[in-house]
Order: structure tokens, then sequence, then C-alpha cells
């Protein structure tokens, strides 16, 4: 997420005179972990990761949800939350009239997020037994990207990161107490054990995090999850509004599928961040994690493509790309681009530089880029054929999407293609990079 100063200070008044209590047990109700029998057509853990700038966010939603919650019958939300200067780690569930304590621990998230979140989807699957499970991790994003020491500040007038003298790996559930974040490895191991609790893939997980709907996030993700929801862009403060997914939730649970879900939480941002707090570039997405193979299969063949094109004219070649990559949508992070909008560049690129256009331009007594040749025109229609398919495919990966304004030309999916300096040391340990021939790519067509 990121933060106005603005907004952080209408935060702080709001968390003072909020209905739901923000740390104290002595104003919290006491439930015994038996409370919930039988399975429930839903459970949805939010996972607050706040040991950070954005803790009195975390109250602000949790009212939120509790706003939006019309029904206990066959639902539950249910919270596990860390604060900053805080030793415990609290959890409870979400009631219409505010929050209930159960089952919190004596020791704080951080120390190792991969294992404590794990943990906590033991708790929420052991207690709050269900037909499908939701899960949001709520926190600062970066992306795909790692951040070690000395790393540059992403966030526009935010320091969360100058306080993480350690960060290991790539960033979401940023811990400024334990200098510790969630990787990329953390997270598919998590995902892993946790598809193994619950003998099935994790219905959907939505991040309430910055930057992080990304090709390769998703990728970490594949065969563990079915639905992901995440934005291209940063998230504002304020994040999800949980009330206006959660009240037809709670209405309806049994007859809410995952991809319902999935559609109210995306199209309930873009209602929020359109009428009720105006963001010219919101951004959110739902993903088909399923299909992802799709995309990854499709930017091989691409790759192939292009190499076969430079092969006849690398000049040219080279040209094309780097032109479509210049024009290509970014976000907060510049080297975080949207794959949609790249590709059509590079296919708008295509036309202009193929042979029969130079056939066209001498007929017109206008020079052109280089001699026309049927080998070269016989790839390109390859790479072209290659990449209509590739944008076909992002359509059928990116179930839904929202965005405002700004980002109107984007398609809810970025990539990781840095324009200029070295490929961040991490990137080659993500299992997309491992699966693809994309960091070769990114290293010649810059």
């Amino acid at each position: 997420m990121r933060i106005s100063k603005f907004l952080f200070s209408l935060m702080i008044l709001f968390c003072l005179l909020g209905k739901v209590s923000s740390n104290s047990p002595e104003n919290t109700k006491l439930m015994p972990m038996s409370e919930t029998k039988g399975a429930a057509s839903w459970t949805m853990l939010v996972y607050i990761a706040a040991d950070n700038n954005l803790a009195p966010y975390a109250s602000y939603n949790m009212n939120d949800m509790a706003a939006g919650l019309a029904s206990l019958n066959r639902v539950n939300i249910l919270v596990q939350w860390d604060q900053p200067s805080n030793n415990k780690t609290w959890r409870y569930k979400i009631t219409p009239g505010g929050k209930i304590e159960v089952g919190s621990l004596t020791s704080e998230m951080g120390y190792n997020p991969a294992k404590e979140l794990v943990s906590s989807m033991e708790w929420a699957i052991k207690n709050y037994p269900a037909n499908n499970y939701a899960l949001i991790l709520w926190d600062h994003g970066s992306g795909i990207e790692d951040f070690l020491p000395g790393s540059r500040n992403i966030i526009s007038g935010s320091s969360w990161l100058n306080f993480m003298p350690s960060l290991p790996e790539r960033g979401i559930l940023y811990d400024d107490s334990q200098s510790t974040c969630l990787t990329n490895q953390g997270l598919t191991s998590a995902l892993t054990q946790i598809k193994s609790l619950l003998g099935k893939n994790l219905d959907l997980i939505a991040m309430d995090a910055c930057l992080m709907a990304m090709v390769e996030v998703t990728y970490q993700m594949k065969g563990l999850v079915n639905i992901f929801i995440g934005s291209q862009q940063t998230i504002p403060g304020y994040g999800f509004p949980y009330s206006q997914f959660i009240k037809p939730l709670s209405l309806n649970p049994a007859g809410t599928t995952s991809l319902q879900l999935a559609q109210s939480m995306v199209s309930s941002y873009k209602n929020f961040y359109t009428s009720q707090m105006p963001t010219p570039d919101f951004t959110l997405s739902a993903i088909n994690v399923a299909s992802i193979d799709l995309i990854k299969q499709n930017i091989n063949q691409f790759v192939t493509a292009v190499a076969a094109c430079s092969k006849i004219d690398k000049t040219k070649t080279k040209s094309i790309i780097l032109a479509a990559r210049k024009a290509s949508i970014s976000f907060e992070m510049p080297e975080y681009i949207d794959l949609y909008s790249f590709y059509a560049n590079v296919l708008n690129n295509t036309k202009k530089a193929s042979p029969k256009s130079s056939l066209i331009l001498e007929r017109q007594n206008k020079k052109p880029n280089s001699t026309p040749s049927k080998e070269y025109q016989k790839v390109l229609n390859v790479l072209t054929a290659v990449l209509q398919d590739g944008l076909s495919k992002i359509g059928n990966v990116v179930l839904q999407k929202a965005v405002g304004p700004v980002y109107s030309g984007t398609k809810g999916i970025s990539i990781y293609y840095p324009s200029s300096g070295q490929i961040d040391s991490s990137y080659n340990k993500t299992i997309f990079a491992q699966s693809t021939a994309w960091t070769q790519f990114i290293k010649t067509y810059r």
C-alpha cells in the first residue's frame, strides 16, 4: 500500500474514534476456540502484517470488515494482526458488532513469515472449517524484486524501506521490527504447505499490497492457488473496500463461487476508488492461476520468434523491441510493465517494419528502413501470430480488471523488464525465470 500524509492523518483520527478497539484486550470480548462447529461455506483469513507505517490503517480496515458483515451464518471472517511495538500476535473473528479475540499468541509475527503464515492458516482450517478458503495478505508490497541493504525507496513520501536493514528477498509482509518479509521462495513454500493442510488448492488469495499482479508472482503460486487478486500499481493506504465485498458474501455464502467473490472484490475496488475515494491511478486484477502456463508458453514462443527475426536482421529487430519497450505502460517501479501494452507495441512496430511496408514506401518515393526481404517477412509473420495469440491469452488469464484513467490501457498483468541497469540478482531464483528464456531476452534487448 502507499500512504499520503493527509490520508495518514485522517486515519489516525478515524482510529481514535472508530467503533473497533485497536489493540487492547481489556476492550475485546473473548470467545473459546470451539465456538464454530461444522463446515461453513467460506472462511476468509485477513493476514495483517502491520508492524510498519501502515499500522493506523489496520483498525480502519477491520472496522470496515465488521460494517460489511451482514450475517455469521456459514461464513467466517478472521484476522491475524501484528502491530508495532507489541510482543503479541492478535487473532480475531470479525462480527457484525466488531471483533472477538480468539486464540491470540504470546509471540509477535515477523521472525519466520512463511512458517507463521502456514500456522495462521492451520489455525483457521482447524477451528473454522469451510468448503472454501480465501487468504488476504495485507501489507506493503514490492512485486517480484528483492530489496537488499541500500536499495532505493520505491514509495514516494514513505520511509518503510529505510527501516529495513537486511531484507532478504522480494517484498510482501514487510516487518519493521524483525527486518523481514515473505520471500518468493517463502510464498511458494507456505502455499505448498497450506495446500497439504487443505487437501486441495487454496480457492483464492488476494494481496492488499502494491505492485503484486505480475506474471512472475502468479507463477510462484501455480498449482497451489486457483484465483489470485493483486494490483499492477501501488494500492492507496485505504486498501481494499472490505465491507463492499464481505456484505454480499455474508448474505449468500453458499451461493458464492471463487470467481464470483473475485469479481466482487475487483468491482467493489473500482467503485470505491472511482466514486468514494477518487484515485486516478488505481488498478486491480483477478488472475486465473491455473492458466498462467498459457502466458509462460507464449512468452517462450515470443522469445524464439524474436530470435528468428534477429538472425536475419539484428538491427531492425532490436529497434522494434526497444521502441516497444519504451512505449510500454510502466508503474511506480518502472521496470514493471504491462505485458499487454508491450506486446501491442511490438505488434504495431512489426507492421511498420514489414518489408511490405518498405515496398509501399519505395512506390511513394520514400526511402525504406531496409531492403525488403521475403525471409524477414516470413519470420515477422510468425512473430505477429505469436503476439496476437499472446494478446488473446492475456485476456483468458486475467478474469477481470479494474483501472483508473491513468492506466486505462493496461490489461491486468505485469512483467519484469528493466530498460537499463543490472538485472536484479534475485530474479534468476524465481520459478518463472528458471522456466523461460525471458531473462536472456531482457538482457539482450535493452
